[in-house]
């Protein structure tokens, strides 16, 4: 089967995993069961599009077509062949990869979910309201992508224990105290945060997903600023709201 015949325009998707993502769906693959082979085919041939040179995060679907060739020669080779001592074999990269596309994938329809509950709060506002509230829900990220927070959300949920579902819809957990107590963490240290240390320090899954939500849309307010450094993103507080405080 070839990608080409998708008609696939990259900047449709937030980043490489979601590519992959499109491509298993379509093929209708069972995610624990990939064919390496084709799907590594389709993602090299959506990769020659021109559009792919004017992306900002192009690094990122360049790496994963390099890790994806990687896994690919390594299931090839002998296993005595394919990697070198203390390297992961090809079955462990496999492994590791299929362990992201699940938590992407679960990732998603938690998404999906709060965005429907959103819409079905929002046909309950007068007419002119969702279409405000949309248009303020801008971020702006500057020199750090959608992909690399979410990417810095996955890593922090490694952390945690690996379960089927990403969360148990099990407690009631209030965006408008989350929030406050992200804003508060993050104005108490005015030389930073870690992005990994604030979402690790959180109760629950659900919890940190509220804390990355409350976050994101603190980062709208323009409350917060991001700094690339060794160790991930530093978070401190906007100017004004350093002061402030």
């Amino acid at each position: 089967m070839n990608a080409a015949r998708y008609n696939l325009q990259l900047s449709n998707f937030t980043g490489p995993i979601d590519l992959l993502l499109h491509l298993i769906r379509v093929n209708r693959m069972d995610i624990f069961d990939l064919d390496l082979h084709l799907i590594t085919s389709q993602y090299l041939e959506a990769l020659e599009s021109p559009e792919l040179s004017s992306l900002e995060n192009a690094y990122h679907f360049l790496l994963m077509a390099s890790t994806l060739m990687e896994i690919k020669s390594k299931l090839l080779l002998p296993q005595e062949a394919a990697s070198e001592p203390g390297e992961p074999t090809g079955e462990e990269m496999k492994a590791d990869l299929v362990r992201r596309l699940a938590t992407y994938q679960n990732l998603k329809q938690v998404v999906e979910d709060l965005s429907r509950r959103l819409e079905e709060q929002q046909r309950l506002l007068y007419p002119a309201a969702p279409a405000r509230l949309e248009q303020s829900l801008v971020y702006s990220l500057k020199d750090v992508s959608l992909y690399d927070l979410m990417t810095a959300f996955e890593e922090a949920l490694e952390r945690r224990q690996v379960v089927t579902r990403l969360a148990e819809m099990d407690e009631d957990i209030s965006i408008e105290e989350v929030y406050a107590e992200v804003e508060q963490r993050i104005r108490s240290r005015p030389q930073g945060i870690l992005l990994s240390e604030l979402l690790s320090s959180s109760r629950n899954k659900l919890h940190m997903i509220a804390a990355f939500v409350a976050l994101l849309e603190m980062i709208k307010e323009e409350k917060v600023v991001f700094k690339r450094q060794e160790g991930g993103f530093l978070l401190q507080p906007a100017r004004e709201d350093a002061q402030a405080s």
